[in-house]
Order: structure tokens, then C-alpha cells, then sequence
């Protein structure tokens, strides 16, 4: 599933942010270094953890016929849901869209999960919504177009 590269294509983006990545210390510590607050939309996990104000991702994955005559090229659109605080949300959407804004395919290929990406843009509605009027929780939809090749795993004929 190609909403698994994504979410570490953008995850890998935002920690770079030495402040942003330092929001997830705690979050580390309890459920693994692995931890990335990316979780799909079927699983009740994202509602088990206290964020505080932390944003955290919901996403969902469709499979679709490629958009362009590319011979063995796949489709995928990834929905990401991004829920937080106000100003911290607008930010990070804003950074992902920028990030997708100058992809670049040669820099950007996933080989340890054998796809190539050869296209990606990210298309976002512009509302952001209120999800809890007690906890002043907002949420910012945006819709993640990936073209891509599946690649033989190195040292298959």
C-alpha cells in the first residue's frame, strides 16, 4: 500500500524540525521509537492515546487506474485527515503542500518497499473543520495523488 511510503515521506519531512520532532518524545517513549502519529481510518488506535494538542494524521487509501499512459505505472489517491490546533495545523499543512510543490521523483524512491514513485501532489479543499468544541480540535483535509511502478526486489530475475 503506497499510503505507507507516503506517510513516511511526510513524516521524515516534518521531524526535521528538531522543535516539531521533540513534540513526540513522549509519545516514543510509551509505544516505540518507531512511533509516527499516522494511523488509518479503520483503526481505533488514534482515539486510545491523549494528543493534548499534538496533530496526528487519519488516512485512507484508494486504488485507481493510473491517470497516464505509463506501461505497469499504478494510481493510488491517499486522503489524509490532519487533526490539531490551530495555528501548528495550518503550518504543517501548509509545509506538505509546499514539500509536494517541488518533488522530486529521483530523490524520493522507496526501495525498501519496492515502489518508485513517479508522480505525487497533494490537493487540498480550503475549509478546515471543528471536530470538538471542547478541546478546540480542528481538522484539515487533503487528498494525495501518487503515480507509481512496483520494482522487483534487488537480485530477482
Amino acid at each position: 500500500m503506497i499510503a505507507l511510503s507516503t506517510n513516511d515521506i511526510i513524516w521524515n519531512e516534518l521531524i526535521k524540525d528538531p522543535v516539531f520532532s521533540a513534540k513526540y518524545d513522549n509519545y516514543r517513549l510509551q509505544y516505540g521509537p518507531a512511533f509516527k502519529p499516522f494511523f488509518p481510518v479503520s483503526d481505533n488506535q488514534a482515539g486510545d492515546i491523549t494528543w493534548g494538542d499534538e496533530t496526528y494524521f487519519l488516512y485512507d487509501s484508494i486504488s485507481l487506474p493510473p491517470n497516464r499512459n505509463v506501461f505497469g505505472e499504478r494510481y493510488e489517491q491517499v486522503l489524509y485527515t490532519i487533526v490539531g490546533c490551530i495555528p501548528e495545523l495550518q503550518l504543517i499543512h501548509e509545509h506538505i503542500i509546499q514539500m509536494f510543490s517541488f518533488w522530486d521523483s529521483g530523490v524520493h524512491s522507496d526501495p525498501k518497499n519496492q515502489y518508485r514513485i513517479t508522480n505525487i501532489d497533494a490537493w487540498h479543499p480550503l475549509r478546515t473543520l471543528q471536530r470538538d468544541s471542547l478541546r478546540q480540535d480542528y481538522a484539515i483535509e487533503m487528498l494525495i495523488n501518487v503515480n507509481y511502478l512496483l520494482c522487483e526486489p534487488k537480485g530477482k530475475l
